[in-house]
């Protein structure tokens, strides 16, 4: 009897049930079927269609298994963490382990950088978003994909990426998912709209010669093909493809619990190409980004998803839930105020909204949706490289003062931290040196290598915008030199403390300075964690200084691996924690206030879009808010804690007021004279507060708007000013020619005024802050075509020196600067 007859006739007497019997029955004629397309006889493919169908109802039992054992370590751990929280710190304990969660996705990401890092400095992209060395990267993508070359050096870099895409699949398996090994991975993401617009037959013809038949899954057996089927046979599976790709995945079999991204992570490879050369022909047509991103974008992915599924599983969400059912019987058992439990609910759909940020939300929804996301998110860019055109003169104070205030708060000496940035800058500007090598050699890397976009995150999270958007952003912040600061500070900060740890290693856990052994452990650090670290490799520099990395210690310790890896991400989260207090740059907090993402909301909807564009620059101020909060409440007392704002007050005001003065200067203007208003703007902009200073003391924000300008931002603030110089101008017109008036619109002031506001890098400090460009080109331009503008421009000079008080070395309308800048209108002299 065969299984296929032995499975109907226990459905029969009800051993199994009908449905399951049919359903299996369904599987095995399905497989059947489809080897006996391929060219096998009726017997033999019967016979493999039920090994197989065995085959695979045990790795699916296995699987679930693994799912059901991990469930319940998840389960068990959210019970022990809710058990032992003290009953005060229940309503905020989901948000606390979600933003713990945070840094150690940066840690893990930080390993994984660590392990390719060769691959990132060697193949980090140009100011134009192109791989920096595009010939010796296609061997990279031959040696991947398992072809021959003779690039040895290409070869040993996908040698080490192999093995970073083999350590987050089994580390992920680890943590309940079942993902299949892919031999030369990398991750591909089809265009939905490019290949629904191409249609079937053009996508079929561009597919279908270069594919490898041969050794691809055909999903109606679970095997492979074996060869190249007949012409009806594969052109009924890529069909079945393009359906998958241009209806949903989901829109075949709708079933319930197979969506998320814990289950996206399982899905097998459908097409498999012959060569590289031709999934990078597919690639370039078809896929939704080059191999160079498409490897950063996973690596960023796949280290968030690896720390949520630490302690969440595979369905962090609905995780989540569960610790708040457990918060809620917790305190409905002790009779905790209700109060409390309501606080608790409301923490923990912040800390499921920070989860959906991590996990990155739901992309756009139909046709009109992605239109309208690539629309404003190209929208953005563009602004962004218009008006942070001179971030860099805030950021550079602003970064040295906050890891100043950080590693004084840890005991450390800031001068070490100043002197591996300039160390780094050097680097940079020579394009290697002896400290980024000794950073390279210990398990670091840049981040911007490792993430073109990293400087842009500070300001602005985005759903893909237009290549040529993405490359002016990036070309802003790297001709300003910001990509080269926040690189240098962030790894001076990490580099710093690898030193300081270092130089306290001979002291054991009690003997710590309390400040650095309080801040350790804050951060889950105890005597026991410290003593294996402290005694475990370091890393002897260049100069001959050691260095106490987790990353470098990690690769080199010859402990246990699972205690390795315990301690290395304890560590490592530490490090990363006070990196973000130097150099703020993201809070998962803020961003599961302000993200639209944390709410569901898909880009390209209407909320999704007002509330991303109202709060553009105002992710950094948000970092630096809950960062501020963090350390004054790490002052156990009142008296430190107000010494603490004091200092950070007359810091930052230092900070702000250097800022403006030279903001000032290079925009052909003497210093402002130092005022009570004067200082009240210079603290808020030093404190990462620019934009909503300069509203408060002067009533207008530095892109010209006022107060409803920054709350709407500056996407609202484009769109009117379009309407004004189109629409607005047309209506003037209209009404003039009425009222039988002279027509005058005042057009070609409005159009330089839009073109000095809104053009990429116009006010870069490279190009002397814009004076140069703004004098010798837009005012001559426009007074050769408007000579009665000059009034207007006079006008508007008059009203903001009244305002500031300080006067034009360089007036607007001017060819050349009338004098030299007034260095003592500080000081009213």
């Amino acid at each position: 009897m065969t299984a296929f007859d032995c499975i109907g006739g226990k459905a029969a007497t009800g051993i199994v049930s009908k449905r399951k019997g049919k359903a299996a029955q369904k599987r095995i004629t399905e497989i059947s079927e489809g080897l006996q397309r391929q060219g096998e006889d009726l017997f033999s493919a019967q016979a493999r269609a039920e090994a197989q169908f065995e085959d695979e109802i045990t790795r699916q039992a296995r699987v679930q298994k693994w799912r059901l054992i991990n469930r319940v370590r998840v389960i068990r751990g959210i019970q022990q963490r809710v058990n032992a929280t003290p009953i005060k710190g229940l309503p905020t304990l989901s948000v606390k382990m979600v933003d713990r969660l945070d840094f150690e996705a940066r840690a893990e990401h930080s390993r994984i950088m660590g392990r390719v890092n060769r691959f990132l400095e060697k193949y980090r992209t140009t100011l134009l978003n192109k791989v920096s060395d595009p010939a010796s990267f296609r061997e990279f993508l031959r040696a991947l994909d398992g072809e021959a070359t003779n690039d040895a050096p290409a070869k040993a870099l996908a040698a080490a990426v192999s093995d970073v895409n083999e350590f987050i699949r089994k580390r992920l398996n680890s943590y309940g998912h079942s993902i299949g090994k892919l031999d030369g991975y990398i991750p591909h993401s089809h265009t939905r709209l490019t290949i629904t617009q191409a249609g079937l037959d053009a996508w079929v013809r561009e597919v279908d010669d270069r594919l490898d038949w041969e050794g691809m899954v055909n999903p109606k057996t679970g095997m492979e093909f074996g060869g190249r089927p007949d012409d009806a046979y594969r052109r009924e599976f890529l069909e079945a493809v393009f359906d998958n790709i241009a209806y949903g995945r989901d829109s075949k079999d709708p079933s319930w619990g197979k969506t998320g991204n814990g289950y996206a992570l399982e899905r097998h490879r459908v097409l498999k190409f012959k060569s590289s050369d031709d999934w990078i022909a597919y690639n370039d047509r078809f896929g939704s980004a080059d191999p160079h991103s498409s490897l950063l974008q996973h690596w960023d992915q796949m280290a968030r998803q690896i720390a949520l599924s630490r302690t969440f599983g595979a369905s962090p969400e609905d995780a989540l839930d569960f610790m708040k059912s457990t918060v809620a019987e917790r305190m409905r058992d002790e009779k905790v105020n209700p109060i409390q439990a309501m606080k608790a609910e409301g923490y923990a759909a912040l800390a499921k909204g920070m989860v959906r940020v991590m996990e990155g939300g739901l992309g756009p929804n139909g046709y009109l949706g992605a239109q309208s996301a690539r629309f404003f998110a190209t929208t953005r860019k563009v602004l962004t490289s218009a008006l942070l055109d001179r971030a860099i003169i805030i950021s550079v104070p602003s970064d040295l003062n906050s890891a100043t205030i950080a590693a004084k708060m840890i005991n450390m000496n800031p001068a070490n931290v100043l002197t591996t940035y300039t160390n780094l800058l050097s680097d940079a500007a020579k394009n290697g040196g002896a400290t980024r090598q000794d950073l390279l050699r210990a398990q670091h890397s840049l981040e911007s290598w490792a993430n073109p976009g990293v400087t842009m995150a500070r300001y602005q999270q985005e759903y893909p915008a237009g290549a040529w958007a993405e490359m002016l952003s990036n070309a802003s912040m790297r001709v300003q030199g910001m990509n080269a600061h926040t690189d240098s500070m962030k790894a001076a900060m990490q580099w710093g403390m690898a030193g300081h740890m270092a130089s306290v290693a001979d002291q054991p856990f009690d003997a710590l300075n309390p400040r650095l052994r309080a801040a350790m452990q804050r951060a889950g650090i105890d005597a026991s964690d410290w003593e294996v670290f402290r005694t475990g490799p370091k890393y002897t520099a260049s100069n001959g200084a050691e260095y106490l990395s987790p990353l470098y210690w990690q690769s080199a310790t010859e402990i246990d691996p699972v205690d390795a890896d315990r301690v290395f991400l304890k560590m490592q989260v530490f490090v990363e924690q006070w990196q973000e207090f130097a150099v703020p740059t993201r809070s998962l907090i803020a961003r599961g206030i302000m993200d639209p993402r944390a709410y569901g909301l898909s880009p390209g909807g209407p909320v999704y879009e007002f509330v991303q564009s109202t709060g553009m620059f105002k992710s950094i101020v948000g970092a630096f808010l809950v960062n501020q909060a963090r350390l004054v409440m790490m002052n156990p007392t009142a008296t430190g804690k107000a010494a603490y704002l004091g200092y950070l007050a007359v810091s930052t005001t230092l900070v702000g007021a250097m800022a403006i003065q030279v903001n000032e200067m290079l925009m052909g203007r003497d210093p402002q004279e130092v005022d009570p208003y004067f200082l009240a703007r210079s603290m808020l902009r030093g404190g990462a507060l620019g934009p909503l200073g300069d509203v408060l003391v002067a009533g207008s924000t530095s892109w010209g708007g006022g107060v409803q300008d920054y709350i709407l931002g500056p996407v609202a603030g484009v769109a009117g000013d379009t309407i004004k110089l189109t629409a607005g101008n047309l209506f003037q017109a209209a009404s003039q020619a009425i009222d039988g008036d002279d027509l005058d619109l005042d057009l070609m002031r409005e159009i330089m005024d839009y073109q000095r506001r809104y053009t990429p890098m116009w006010q870069t400090p490279l190009a002397g802050g814009g004076q140069a460009l703004d004098r010798l080109l837009t005012d001559s331009l426009l007074l050769t075509l408007d000579p009665e503008a000059i009034d207007a421009i006079s006008a508007r000079e008059t009203r903001r020196q009244n305002l500031f008080g300080n006067e034009a070395w360089w007036a607007p309308g001017s060819p050349l600067p009338t004098r030299g800048p007034n260095l003592g209108a500080a000081i009213g002299q």
